[in-house]
């Protein structure tokens, strides 16, 4: 018995153990497969990456570089004259150019479809079937169905490489006559299948092959979690069927293709919850509007989404309903109405998408209502507005009956419903006009991505480069961002270059049209477009839109009212009309400014039409009118306390002024208007920086045959401020010069005034300072005798600044204080601005910072109020010279490189050099010498353009400063002698100063300690006669190191420490590329005094005053 229950016992424990190890068997086997399966995944993903990435840098980094290289070699060739070798050659970089680049593309579009990125799925598999057609001897069949956007991104690579492997083996092996392709979208799983009628082969032997390409697509649809069947047998044929599950949580639902009946599909018992359409291009950013309406959609069961024609109201709404399918247990159904012409189809066009028909006993409303009642669904009723008021009552009564039902109608103005919110559409974003860009730049804006999307459809190798970046920003910025007129002009990159069609623009209703068969004619070209919308208003809704147009970037009420009534308007109807225009999409209004605008695209549609009925001349005479007035009176505002409202109204109105001019140009019975609005816009031109257009539009009006002799020479007279203001200096003395002659000739003194003040000015450019000082000493006189403060205050700021090039700091002061009282006194904002910059000046070099600080921030403060460009820049430029001097090395290069943008941007010459010398001043005393050079030679290159002798010695000296630190000691010293005799000649004690610094160093740096001592010395006595205390603590570190070298120690330390009190006073650091040799002297004096001398000598360094310290500094060096 007992043995019986070992024998039980030990069968039971073997029969455990067996199963024990078998369970683990398996769960190992299961962990390897599993393994297996990840490491494969992993595999294949980091492969995918790696394959993007260099498809991308070839593509877009090396394609794009050589496509430049082919184009500039084709801009040189139409270049005349040039030598047959030349020809050649160009010619032959064109064609390897070419070449490569095909070869790149070629490789590119392998390692990564650029389809699949650009385009989705459903192209990108297209693309390759094509491709395998062009390339194989067999028939091939495809049939893809609409598969994007169903499947997140890996999903989808995996699927086209199942799908690019089948048409690779199929090409390689089957030997095939034909081949058929089939991709069906079956709702649940996506249905992949590939036959041939070739040699077949065996697949348990293809199965077990490691190297079979079949076995590489069974791995790949196995890591999906899709299921497939081969069946294939040698001569035989193969068929390869597989199944993709589909997720239809992760992405935006994908839109089908309607039957030829326009109704929803079915496949067994299964019913697609949408009848929307398959948007055949992709769909380029709106993520914002999508939530919006998103949010909208929670607060209100109709939303109403208007906006002018082309701005894709449709494409939203379709693409909204897309992403929202699954919100709705019902789904989402489009009615689209732009072909119906009679109201009493709105309701059986509803009817009809949910295959409901009229009976004996029920008509569509009901069968619609019956329908509904219990469901929840979202109507997208789209294009509206040529049916609006029968769309409103159709509408309205459906939302009564039925809660469930949520409305998305699109319309060019609201169907005014109680319960309606309404969501103005924008277009696309879109670059600023005239601006220059780089290609990395303008790719983050919708309108630029929506073009380069169409433009590669239109012509695969089209890129966005550097080269034609301007003119792709140009296009977007001109089409308003309208996506309907950026896809027409996109698809003419097809025969003609971005510089063409942005050259054309001008001709927009012309070249934006389209081969559209399919499309209904208002949407075939972007004049029909606006048309549509047009021809739906009333007569004075035409009229006043018409007239409208004579206006450039918006107007305000009043303006309208001013220009825009008469002739069948009355000035009370202006408001309400444009309330109305602006309800139907086709003006746009700022509540925040209370100021209405126009599309660009509807102004000139609708100027075409002011035009053709021969009014033109009228109206825009009336708008040159309105803003002539206009301009007078913001130039009457602009020199008193009222100098910021001047500033901003002319600002707002600026496009309008330019409007006018331009009809002072275009209609000769406007042309005397022209000047004059110029005179009046001169100021705010000067204080804009706009040197190039003022002097522009002056020229311009100039043409005309001016009998005004007093407005002719005011005219000249300004184009010679303007010049002078772009650095031009002897072109404004010339205009000057023939202006003189006029206003001597009409005893014009105010004119004669004003000459004399930019001769004045152009003289102290140009470096001959006594005739500037005798020129604003005459114009000072003669401004007193007029009696005109501003006027006056000019003078004083003028002799105030030349009084300070010349370091009479004392008469600078008196002068500048007189103008700024003045100038308070009438509340110029912009002469203050200058005073008290002149001023900051002064106390810098007094050694008061702290107050120059002050005083620069408030001329700063003043001079952004007023828009003044040129002195904000001058501003931040003073402001980061002492935040250098003071160790603040970071706060002052951002200051110099805000004020170089400013300069750069207005063209001041000048005052770019300024801050390239400057900037060029950080990179040397941070120790970055190859910066500091490159830049200093730059700020040289201008300066000798302009012919600026100050500048130019001190280029001089710095660059000298760079010479001495590389060693080059003879070559630094040439450059002080060239830069010290231009500062003599022009009377510049401080330039004189600073490079007797440098030569100092030098000498030093040479073991010439007489020399330095003699150079330093010879500065101190510069420095007491204009009494400018800014080198203080340079000329007593510079004595303490030549009395150190004479072996002098302890003058030494106390020249260091009076120099090293004077810098805490003043918080001016020791420059970081002078401070390890300061540091090292300071070391080897201490250890040559011992600690107690050296700490005796350093305290009574500390305890001298200034003057002291200085004149210990300018005893007799022993060397």
């Amino acid at each position: 018995m007992f043995s019986s229950w070992l024998v039980i016992t030990a069968i039971f424990t073997t029969l455990a153990l067996a199963g024990i190890i078998f369970y683990l068997w398996i769960k190992r086997v299961k962990l390897e497969r599993k393994t297996h399966e990840e490491f494969t995944r992993l595999l294949l993903n980091t492969q995918e990456r790696e394959r993007k990435r260099l498809a991308s840098e070839l593509h877009d980094g090396m394609g794009q570089n050589l496509l430049v290289i082919k184009n500039n070699a084709l801009l040189c060739l139409k270049t005349p004259g040039l030598p047959q070798n030349i020809i050649e050659k160009l010619n032959s970089i064109s064609d390897i150019s070419s070449s490569t680049l095909s070869d790149v593309r070629s490789i590119s579009h392998n390692l990564r479809p650029v389809e699949l990125d650009r385009f989705g799925l459903t192209e990108a598999i297209n693309s390759a079937i094509e491709k395998v057609k062009d390339s194989v001897d067999f028939t091939l069949k495809s049939n893809v169905e609409n598969i994007d956007s169903i499947f997140e991104n890996e999903m989808e690579i995996s699927i086209y490489r199942i799908v690019q492997e089948s048409l690779n083996n199929a090409a390689k092996y089957s030997g095939a006559s034909e081949v058929e392709l089939r991709i069906t979208n079956e709702i649940e799983n996506l249905i992949f299948t590939i036959e041939d009628n070739g040699r077949g082969f065996d697949v348990d032997t293809a199965m077990s092959s490691a190297g079979s390409g079949i076995r590489s697509i069974i791995e790949r649809v196995n890591l999906i979690d899709g299921e497939y069947q081969v069946r294939s047998s040698p001569g035989n044929g193969t068929k390869v069927s597989i199944s993709i599950p589909i997720e239809r949580t992760s992405k935006r639902l994908p839109v089908k293709l309607r039957t030829s009946a326009g109704l929803f599909h079915k496949t067994g018992e299964a019913v697609l919850k949408h009848n929307l359409p398959n948007q055949s291009k992709s769909f380029i950013g709106r993520e914002k509007e999508l939530l919006e309406i998103r949010n909208l959609l929670t607060q209100t069961n109709l939303l109403t989404l208007t906006g002018s024609g082309g701005t894709g109201k449709t494409t939203l709404s379709i693409q909204a309903g897309s992403d929202m399918v699954d919100e709705f247990r019902d789904g989402v159904r489009l009615v689209e109405l732009a072909s119906l012409s009679e109201a009493r189809l709105i309701t059986q066009a509803i009817a009809a998408v949910f295959e409901l028909h009229e009976t004996d006993g029920t008509n569509f409303r009901d069968a619609i209502t019956n329908h509904l009642k219990d469901k929840e669904i979202l109507l997208i009723i789209d294009n509206c507005e040529h049916l609006i008021k029968d769309c409103a009552l159709v509408v309205n009564d459906l939302l009564g009956h039925l809660p469930g039902l949520k409305i998305i109608t699109t319309s060019r103005e609201p169907l005014n419903i109680a319960s309606e919110k309404t969501y103005r559409v924008p277009p696309l974003s879109y670059p600023a006009a005239k601006k220059k860009y780089r290609a990395k730049d303008i790719l983050r804006f919708e309108s630029v991505k929506l073009f380069y999307d169409r433009a590669v459809k239109a012509r695969e190798d089209f890129l966005i480069s550097d080269l034609n970046a301007a003119s792709v920003a140009n296009i977007c910025s001109r089409l308003d961002g309208i996506p309907f007129a950026i896809e027409l002009a996109a698809a003419r990159v097809s025969s003609l270059t971005v510089e063409d069609i942005s050259g054309r623009l001008d001709n927009r209703f012309h070249i934006l049209s389209a081969n559209r068969s399919v499309s209904l004619p208002r949407q075939q070209t972007l004049a029909a477009m606006i048309e549509w919308s047009y021809n739906l208003l009333g007569t004075k809704e035409q009229l006043l839109l018409k007239r409208l147009s004579v206006f450039s970037g918006g107007w305000d009420l009043k303006s309208a009212e001013s220009v825009c009534a008469g002739e069948g308007l009355e000035p009370f109807e202006v408001l309400d009309l444009m309330e109305s225009l602006h309800n139907r999409s086709l003006i746009e209004f700022e509540e925040e400014k209370y100021r209405y605008s126009m599309l660009e695209t509807v102004r000139e549609f609708t100027g075409l039409k002011l035009k053709e009925e021969g009014n033109d001349e009228k109206y825009y005479s009336m708008h040159v009118d309105y803003f002539f007035l206009l301009a007078k009176q913001a130039h009457a505002m602009y020199d008193g306390p009222e100098q910021t409202q001047s500033h901003e109204m002319l600002s707002k109105e600026y496009d309008n002024l330019r409007a006018a001019l331009a009809s002072c140009i275009r209609y000769e019975a406007l042309s005397s208007f022209g000047l004059r609005i110029c005179g009046f816009l001169l100021k705010f031109w000067l204080t804009r920086c706009s040197f190039t257009e003022g002097i522009y539009w002056f020229e311009e009006t100039l043409k005309f045959n001016i009998a005004d002799d007093s407005l002719k020479a005011h005219a000249l007279q300004s184009i010679g401020l303007l010049c002078q203001g772009r650095g031009d200096f002897d072109i404004s003395n010339e205009k000057n010069e023939e202006a003189l002659i006029i206003f001597n000739e009409l005893d014009d003194k105010m004119g004669i005034l004003k000459v004399l003040n930019s001769i004045g000015v152009n003289s102290m450019h140009i470096g001959d300072h006594v005739k500037g000082i005798k020129c604003f000493e005459n114009a000072l006189t003669l401004s007193r005798e007029l009696g005109d403060k501003s006027i006056i205050g000019s003078c004083l700021s003028n002799l105030g600044l030349a009084a300070f090039d010349h370091s009479e700091l004392d008469k600078s002061q008196a002068y500048c204080e007189e103008a700024l009282a003045l100038q308070r006194e009438i509340g110029n904002k912009e002469g203050i601005s200058s005073a008290l910059n002149t001023l900051g000046n002064v106390s810098f070099e007094l050694g008061d910072h702290n107050r120059a600080i002050t005083l620069y921030e408030e001329a700063l403060a003043l001079r952004k109020e007023i828009g003044f460009k040129e002195g904000i820049a001058t501003s931040l430029g003073q402001l980061g010279f002492i935040a250098k001097i003071r160790g603040d090395y970071k706060k002052a290069l951002l200051l110099n490189e805000e004020a170089l943008a400013i300069r750069q941007e207005i063209e001041d010459k000048a005052g770019v050099a300024f801050s390239l010398c400057d900037m060029g001043i950080i990179a040397f005393e941070r120790g970055d010498i190859e910066t500091a050079t490159r830049l200093h030679e730059e700020s040289l290159a201008l300066r000798h353009a302009i012919g600026d002798k100050s500048g130019i010695a001190a280029s001089h000296f710095k660059l000298a400063d760079i010479a001495k630190e590389n060693g080059d000691l003879a070559k630094a010293e040439q450059l002080c002698m060239d830069s010290i005799a231009v500062y003599k000649e022009l009377s510049n004690p401080v330039g004189v100063i600073e490079v007797l610094i440098v030569l100092s160093s030098i000498a030093l740096r040479k073991n010439d300690i007489e020399t330095s001592t003699h150079k330093l010395k010879e500065a101190l006595g510069y420095c007491r006669d204009v009494k400018t205390k800014s080198y203080d603590h340079e000329i007593l570190e510079g004595l303490a190191l030549a009395h150190k070298a004479a072996g002098e120690p302890a003058i030494s330390v106390t020249l260091l420490a009076a120099a090293n009190s004077v810098r805490e006073r003043i918080q001016v650091p020791i420059p970081l590329i002078q401070k390890p040799g300061i540091d090292a002297a300071i070391s080897e004096l201490r250890k040559e005094l011992g600690e107690k001398e050296y700490e005796k000598a350093w305290q009574s360094g500390k305890s001298l005053r200034v003057e002291e310290a200085l004149d210990l500094a300018a005893e007799e060096v022993t060397a």
